[in-house]
């Protein structure tokens, strides 16, 4: 089966098109009017680890730092790295930042032993213009660059604290409209957060486009299912309806005249419903003028009303009303079926031959 053609037909069963346009529009009007733009930055602490992990009494083992024994001081010397992110829905620009309070950072329970350095950002324009100045034993700010939405840089700082302490950072700084920047540790949280902090995280606009991934990986990937299965059915399904024909020509005992292979042919493309509401509509006069005068009653409103009641009543059965006036209207075309003063008529043997078939592939 063409995949076009599948896609058609569940999408006029299911109203798979109805459905995603209505999500999509609620989705436009909930980003356009509801959704509130925002500033924000956020300290993601990636990394808190010790640079050495002594965990025996060595003697005679010392760790120099600067000319000092930080193991006989009682001191550990400890990295912490931490992405700055643009986590808003709005760019940062100089004149968001205040230069009386800069962006930066202050070490609890630590001292910043050495300049931070710059180890990875998402632009070449950051790394060249993110600079980092210590302000004191334990604070650093960082020059204010234009950080636009997504955009972030990673600064790795070496830290001297006491042995116990667990040295953290403190976001320092005001940025226009922004009431705090966040802090997050994600070192910490990859074995902390449970499966429904993992689940429920996120902003409500991150859960819809969410649900829309999964909506269309679903069913894409239901569609790659289906379509193996229907490429054999539709395989199985022709092989099934020539060897009825084949059946039918060897056991039918009139003759055969060079119109039955329009009948097999409308078999193998449209299956024994379509023949049997065929034999119905030619067999029934009304139906078999309504059908003919269907094809040219677009121009015609007195006509128009009436036939739309009829096409509605075809419509809710499995035939395509469409197909089935083409088909009549064909026959006539090709001499099968005649008007005269008494009115239509279909040619007997043809007719004769429709019905045997249609019997025979429906008994």
């Amino acid at each position: 089966m063409n995949p076009l053609k599948l896609l058609t037909r569940l999408d006029k069963k299911y109203a798979f098109g109805l459905f995603t346009g209505l999500m999509f529009g609620l989705l436009s009007v909930y980003t356009d009017f509801f959704r509130s733009s925002e500033p924000g930055l956020s300290f993601d602490m990636l990394t808190n680890t010790s640079v050495l992990d002594i965990h025996e009494d060595i003697g005679n083992l010392r760790v120099i730092y600067h000319n000092q024994d930080i193991r006989t001081s009682k001191q550990q010397l400890r990295i912490l790295t931490f992405k700055v992110l643009n986590s808003g829905d709005l760019d940062l620009r100089k004149a968001d930042f205040d230069s009386e309070f800069p962006i930066g950072f202050q070490i609890s329970q630590g001292r910043i032993a050495e300049t931070p350095q710059l180890i990875e950002s998402s632009s070449d324009y950051l790394s060249k213009s993110v600079k980092t100045t210590v302000d004191t034993v334990d604070k650093a700010h960082f020059s204010d660059p234009i950080l636009e939405v997504g955009e972030f840089f990673v600064l790795k700082v070496l830290v001297l604290a006491d042995e116990g302490d667990a040295p953290d950072i403190i976001p320092l700084g005001k940025i226009a409209g922004l009431k705090e920047i966040k802090v997050i540790r994600s070192f910490l949280e990859i074995e902390e957060r449970t499966f429904w902090q993992r689940l429920t995280e996120g902003t409500i606009l991150i859960h819809i486009s969410r649900f829309f991934f999964y909506f269309f990986v679903l069913g894409g990937s239901i569609l790659a299912l289906m379509l193996p299965f229907a490429a054999v059915s539709t395989i199985i399904q022709s092989r099934r309806r020539s060897r009825m024909i084949r059946n039918f020509k060897g056991l039918y005992k009139g003759e055969l005249t060079s119109d039955a292979s329009l009948i097999f042919e409308m078999y193998q493309s449209r299956g024994g419903d379509f023949l049997k509401r065929l034999v119905k509509d030619l067999s029934n006069p009304v139906s078999l003028d309504m059908n003919l005068r269907l094809e040219d009653a677009s121009n015609r409103l007195e006509d128009s009303d009436i036939l739309k009641v009829h096409e509605q009543r075809l419509s809710s059965e499995i035939v395509d009303p469409f197909v089935l006036r083409k088909t009549i209207t064909m026959f006539k075309e090709n001499g099968l079926i005649k008007e005269s003063r008494d009115g239509l008529s279909v040619d007997e043997t043809f007719k004769s031959i429709l019905t045997d078939f249609s019997k025979f592939v429906n008994a």
